[in-house]
């Protein structure tokens, strides 16, 4: 999404996101204004991860999200989806 944000020549976005982006987007676009579809979007957990959390789980092979078959195949087409814009 930043990296969306900072090539778009549009000057005003609304996203549906954790709010915590959304104070990065404002940082790094400080000409644009980003709008929250709600005041409610924030994710408990998100503040928890951390780069040095993130890096230990993909190298020990830590921990495994199951996920029920038909919601899994929806978000990976919503992946593939996010994938091709560009």
């Amino acid at each position: 999404m930043l990296r969306y944000a900072t090539t778009l020549p549009a000057k005003e976005f609304i996203v549906a996101t954790e709010k915590g982006l959304i104070y990065r987007l404002r940082k790094e676009c400080p000409a644009k204004k980003f709008f929250r579809v709600s005041d409610a979007t924030v994710c408990e957990y998100m503040m928890m991860n951390t780069l040095e959390k993130l890096r230990n789980s993909l190298k020990h092979d830590q921990f495994e999200v199951e996920v029920d078959q038909e919601v899994g195949k929806r978000a990976r087409l919503a992946v593939r989806r996010m994938r091709a814009i560009r």
